[in-house]
């Protein structure tokens, strides 16, 4: 979902702790998937931004988390 200033949000159920691998697309062939196949962007936290290949945990540049 667009959440605002170019960002975009996506929740996901509680994983108690473990890790949540991530891909992401342009809905077209253009993959940011950290630089290979298989190398996937492997985050845990409260919340995580991607941007530019840099991966930033528990905190969101540019916007404001609510739960």
């Amino acid at each position: 979902t667009l959440y605002r200033n170019g960002w975009y949000r996506y929740t996901i159920p509680d994983t108690a702790g473990g890790q949540v691998r991530m891909a992401f697309t342009d809905g077209g062939s253009v993959w940011d998937n950290n630089g290979g196949q298989g190398k996937d962007y492997r985050v845990s936290g409260d919340s995580v931004a991607v941007a530019g290949g840099q991966m930033i945990t528990d905190v969101t540049p540019n916007c404001t988390i609510r739960q």
